[in-house]
């Protein structure tokens, strides 16, 4: 190769990784966004759940007070399940989110660092070259 090309050699080496970090980062990104509209719409699905339950154990009664209040006491209390349940979905799936977003941010260093690491090691190395043969 002669000494003109080894330069953008090395340049086109660089391009081609930060592109391939690019690609990795936006798909990760993509997994992650999913699992924060997952965080985000859990809790309110959980709710709706529960206002549908409640709404839901109001019926017509036929017998005594104090049964009528356990039976309506025993179905609101049911009721809430879904709403709980939303709301730690939503918590986890919040955790995580922040959990993998930390991840993702030592991830593009570590990528930016090796694209560096990379070029440097492909510099030293045109250097070696160009000291063993003068022709380069």
């Amino acid at each position: 190769m002669s000494r003109q090309f080894l330069p953008y050699a090395i340049q086109c080496a660089e391009i081609a990784a930060r592109r391939e970090s690019a690609g990795v980062r936006g798909y990760l990104q993509r997994r992650v966004i999913s699992l924060a509209s997952v965080a985000s719409t859990a809790a309110l699905i959980g709710f709706l759940g529960t206002v549908w339950g409640i709404l839901n154990s109001f019926r017509s009664y036929g017998s005594s007070r104090s049964s009528i209040l356990a039976d309506e006491t025993n179905r609101i209390s049911q009721a809430m399940v879904p709403g709980l349940l939303g709301l730690f979905v939503a918590l986890l799936a919040f955790w995580i989110y922040r959990y993998l977003r930390g991840c993702m941010e030592e991830f593009n260093l570590e990528m930016e660092n090796t694209t560096v690491d990379l070029v440097n090691r492909l510099i030293v190395h045109l250097e070696g070259l160009r000291n063993s043969d003068p022709i380069l």
